[in-house]
């Protein structure tokens, strides 16, 4: 047995897991989509350790049981990749974009050979047992650690790059260096130093997140406000502003209320539409027709990724206040859901 790196399987486990449990209780509070996929990571992570943990107590005897869980945790731990460069690229807001794509394919072919092949052999080093991957596997899956980092570099540029959002950028960079050195972990053939670097990774993500996990996720998208209006008076029942230009409420409440509805008459449609844009600025627009309530997210740029927290925003807005909805010139009686705007928001509101 190898106590040390039983350990450390054992650490990974309990950060992956405490990951998890915060991801999970952040999704549920915003349903922002990236952070689901950040959640698969960490969860595969527990499962790939998981089942790989009994390499290191396993006797060098025991080839045909060390082979089905080094075989079964490589396996679950590879779509690891694909969940984390979606998580990238749903911040963005854009789930096939042009470096997407041809991640797609790498992760594909290499996903699709190991499965097909099981490219790798076991060994016992060390007091546990170990994979050495085939030479041909080697080079698929350097191209596909080649391509993630391809994408985490450039997003991390971008993010570091792009206007300011009104957010601290310390903690997510601190979180993408731990996510880089997770990635090269994955690719040191030296026995347990990847395990231990990636434990090292883990911690580091983990510490950013626990110490700001508001701007773990922080999207660049500037959120200029968020409007709750009566989607046949177009008169406000609550917002949040964010942009340093004083605006009238009512008057842009009305405003944005009549382009839509000329919009809509014009393309003889039965809703509202669903995006706007206008220069710099972009509208994504989400309607209950039933309660004639609509939600809008005025922003910089459009990211639809922002719509799924748009929508839980409609209808936790109707679930709290669909008997008080003749209010909607009382204004404080809606005033209470400012604090659930702010949680629903909370990865990209300016801090």
């Amino acid at each position: 047995m190898n106590s040390v790196m039983l350990v450390f399987f054992i650490l990974i486990i309990i950060m992956a897991s405490i990951l998890t449990i915060f991801t999970a209780k952040l999704y549920f509070s915003t349903r922002y989509s990236p952070v689901a996929a950040l959640m698969a990571v960490f969860m595969l992570a527990i499962l790939g350790y998981a089942v790989w943990m009994p390499a290191t107590w396993l006797s060098s005897s025991e080839v045909a049981l060390a082979s089905f869980f080094l075989d079964f945790a490589f396996l679950g731990l590879l779509p690891g990749f694909f969940f984390f460069v979606l998580f990238f690229e749903g911040i963005k807001g854009n789930y096939l974009s042009k470096l997407f794509v041809p991640f797609i394919i790498v992760f594909s072919i290499t996903f699709g050979y190991a499965v097909a092949t099981t490219p790798w052999n076991n060994s016992f080093v060390d007091n546990m047992w170990h994979q050495t991957f085939e030479f041909e596997f080697n080079i698929l899956f350097v191209l596909l650690g080649l391509s993630v980092l391809i994408i985490v570099l450039y997003r991390l540029s971008q993010f570091i790059r792009e206007k300011e959002s009104g957010r601290s950028k310390k903690y997510p960079v601190i979180a993408l260096i731990g996510w880089i050195i997770a990635i090269v972990s994955m690719f040191l053939d030296i026995p347990n130093v990847d395990t231990v670097m990636s434990f090292v990774s883990m911690s580091v993500v983990g510490i950013a997140f626990l110490k700001d996990p508001n701007s773990f996720f922080a999207s660049n998208t500037k959120i200029k406000a968020v409007l709750i209006i009566d989607s046949e008076s177009f008169l406000p029942y609550i917002h949040l502003s964010f942009d340093k230009r004083t605006v009238e409420l009512n008057l842009a409440s009305a405003g944005l209320g009549a382009v839509m509805k000329m919009l809509q008459e014009i393309s003889k449609a039965n809703f509202l539409p669903t995006k706007l844009e206008h220069k710099e600025t972009g509208f994504l627009i989400e309607q209950n027709t039933k309660y004639q309530v609509c939600a809008v997210i005025i922003i910089e740029q459009i990211n639809e990724t922002l719509r799924g927290p748009l929508q839980y925003a409609l209808s936790s807005f109707i679930s709290k206040f669909r008997d008080k909805l003749d209010l909607v010139n009382t204004a404080d009686v809606f005033e209470s859901f400012e604090t659930d705007l702010r949680r629903i928001f909370q990865f990209a509101l300016p801090q």
